[in-house]
């Protein structure tokens, strides 16, 4: 899904099945969170728009996370 979109804002998150979003830095002056809001409504329509059969979930911490998630098997191959 990240090749076919091909977005610098979208990387894989820590966890190997999360998608992180980077929003572009914008300054507090004029209506910075209407540009935010935008932005984010543009690349969830891009990422629903990539996925087969469904669509992402956007979350901050996924709440159903249990100890045994966090695993070296959990966690993307990416250098950080």
């Amino acid at each position: 899904m990240l090749d076919k979109l091909g977005d610098d804002r979208l990387v894989m998150e820590l966890g190997r099945y999360n998608v992180e979003a980077n929003l572009t830095p914008l300054p507090l002056a004029g209506r910075p969170f209407t540009a935010l809001a935008t932005e984010m409504q543009e690349l969830f329509k891009a990422v629903d728009g990539a996925i087969d059969g469904g669509g992402a979930l956007p979350i901050g911490i996924l709440p159903t996370l249990g100890t045994g998630d966090f695993t070296h098997a959990a966690i993307s191959d990416e250098a950080r």
